[in-house]
């Protein structure tokens, strides 16, 4: 699901609806809310392993994946966001045995650096 449109359309107002809904029927995974000049929420650079916290408190089977792959690899949250993604999200989900979970991304054109964004 993509939700766009002009600033102050109400998108973000629009996905907390929608990451408060999902929390309440246990099938939100993880939810990011970028926010220009915010010391963390501006910063792409924690997305992944915000998100894979996230994962890892809603789900014991993930939180013991991805605590492997962290201890495999303590320097992950400082790698590039490619292997961040690989490694702390694609990976411990990879055959995961559970119903779907929903992660929600918003406010991406917020970020810093239209590389990352990409």
């Amino acid at each position: 699901l993509w939700v766009h449109g002009p600033a102050g359309a109400g998108k973000s107002a629009i996905m907390t609806t929608l990451a408060q809904r999902l929390e309440n029927e246990n099938r939100l995974g993880g939810a990011f809310f970028f926010k220009r000049g915010h010391p963390t929420r501006g910063n792409a650079k924690v997305l992944f392993g915000t998100i894979s916290l996230q994962l890892a408190v809603n789900s014991p089977q993930l939180k013991f994946r991805i605590s492997q792959a962290v201890e495999k690899n303590p320097t992950l949250v400082r790698r590039s966001m490619g292997i961040q993604l690989r490694e702390l999200i694609l990976r411990p989900c990879t055959g995961l045995q559970s119903p779907p979970w929903t992660i929600i991304i918003d406010g991406l054109d917020e970020c810093e650096g239209h590389e990352v964004q990409q």
